[in-house]
Formats: structure tokens, C-alpha cells, sequence
């Protein structure tokens, strides 16, 4: 069974808007989904100048000296696995994806060696802690860098996954600043 939400994102977003002297109105259909609207009467903001150039000038990351590294991405939303591939297969990374569990740990097992796992928490047969567990098991992933990539807010979830062996975690949206430095 996959884990569900707490409940609490409609009535915190519903307290938000009316906080602002907005309105919230949600329609429903019975098995063809749900629809939410927000309206919100916001002050006009002045114009401002754009930054000068030297600020829009930042260095851009176009690949990374030595030897091609080899990431694999489990993921079961084909959007998340998407996303981290359009950020890393530019840079030169060997990529390889897995959408559960099972299907990570078997390339992991393929492999002769992997660089780096981005572990995404919730997954459809196995939960990333297991996963973290069972890949550090494995002989090819003992000196591999595991990252958990999770929606997940809570501190708990990051320290669950570190105590498993994770190296680090990273909360989504995936901020690709923090992860090219992790």
C-alpha cells in the first residue's frame, strides 16, 4: 500500500487564501477528478530594474573532469527519473533508472560498480530504507553514494535514512545547485 498525505494540505491552503481575503472553491466529479480554484485581489507590484549583468553572469556547470560516472535513479513517477536525467545527462553521467525497488536493486546488481543512487522514499514494493539496506549489502555498493530524494519534510525521514546508510538526503523539488555539490 502506498502511504498517503496527513489531510492537512487543503485546509492549510483554504486558511492561506482567506488569510489573504481570498476564495478557494473546489468542484468534484465522481471518478473523473477535481478541480480547485483560487482567486486572490493582489497589489500591483512597481516595476523593477533587472540585476545588474555581473549578477546574470553565473558560472554554468557544462560537465565535470575524470572518468564518466554512473548514476541510477530510482524512481516510481516517470516525471521525477525524467527530470533528474534532463539536469545530469548533459553533464556527461552514465544514466540507468529503475521505476521500484526490485528493478534498482537488480542494476544495482548488474553492475560492477555505481557512483551514485538517488533513492526516492516512497516506492511501490519496497520502501527506501530497505532499499538503502539491501543496497549496502551488496559488494558493489559499499563505498557507493546513496542519496534519498524525498517529498518528505520531516526530519525523521532524513535521519531514517542516514541511520540505513544513506549519505545524504535531498528534499523535492530537487534544487540542482544542491545536488551537483552533494
Amino acid at each position: 500500500a502506498r502511504e498517503q498525505g496527513t489531510g492537512l494540505g487543503l485546509p492549510i491552503t483554504k486558511a492561506l487564501v482567506e488569510m489573504m481575503a481570498g476564495n478557494l472553491q473546489v468542484t468534484s466529479i465522481l471518478g473523473q477528478g477535481t478541480t480547485f480554484s483560487l482567486s486572490l485581489q493582489l497589489p500591483k507590484v512597481p516595476e523593477v530594474s533587472p540585476p545588474p549583468v555581473h549578477d546574470l553572469q553565473l558560472a554554468k556547470i557544462i560537465g565535470y573532469r575524470g572518468p564518466p560516472r554512473t548514476v541510477l535513479i530510482i524512481d516510481d513517477h516517470d516525471i521525477n527519473r525524467s527530470l533528474l536525467i534532463k539536469i545530469l545527462k548533459p553533464l556527461g553521467f552514465i544514466l540507468l533508472e529503475a521505476a521500484n525497488g526490485q528493478a534498482g536493486l537488480d542494476q544495482a546488481w548488474e553492475r560492477t560498480s555505481l557512483d551514485l543512487v538517488l533513492i526516492d522514499l516512497v516506492l511501490p514494493d519496497l520502501d527506501g530504507i530497505s532499499l538503502i539496506q539491501q543496497l549496502r549489502q551488496l559488494s558493489q555498493c559499499q563505498h557507493t553514494v546513496l542519496i534519498t530524494v524525498s517529498a518528505s519534510a520531516f526530519e525523521s525521514d532524513r535521519q531514517r535514512s542516514i541511520d540505513a546508510g544513506a549519505n545524504d538526503f535531498i528534499a523535492k523539488p530537487v534544487n540542482l545547485k544542491l545536488l551537483l555539490e552533494r
